[in-house]
């Protein structure tokens, strides 16, 4: 099980990370932490940092997956490794930890034609995970 975070304007109790590991304190090594990379980053956060302290929490277990054009209110979802969110050094970082989170890829932009962003998402993704040293 895993605490998401969702927008502060509405009012999430975890748009905030430090609120996600402050409630994780002392619970079960069964409750982790999850990254929705989009709503961090339109709260104007940056997803590689709160990543890191999730990992060194040890409670980095899951993502909401997604690439978004830059930090602020009126950011959009974009195609993995087409945006701001610093998703190769995401990746190194999950290595060099031998952390292996669930990740589920989500976007919220273009409804009816979401495919136009997944494939090539794919497609970075397996770029970059190749490029990783083992």
């Amino acid at each position: 099980m895993v605490l998401t975070n969702h927008p502060r304007k509405d009012n999430s109790p975890y748009w905030n990370p430090d609120d996600v590991l402050t409630d994780l304190e002392g619970r079960s090594p069964l409750l982790g932490a999850s990254v929705d990379i989009g709503h961090f980053m339109r709260d104007g956060q940056a997803p590689l940092e709160i990543v890191k302290k999730y990992i060194e929490a040890g409670r980095m277990y899951h993502f909401h997956f997604r690439d978004v054009n830059g930090l602020g209110p009126d950011a959009q979802d974009v195609a993995v490794g087409e945006g701001a969110a610093q998703v190769e050094e995401i990746f190194r970082l999950l290595r060099e930890n031998d952390v292996r989170p669930v990740m589920v890829m989500e976007y919220e932009r273009d409804f009816f034609n979401q495919m136009l962003y997944l494939i090539p998402s794919v497609n970075s993704i397996q770029r970059i995970v190749s490029g990783l040293q083992p």
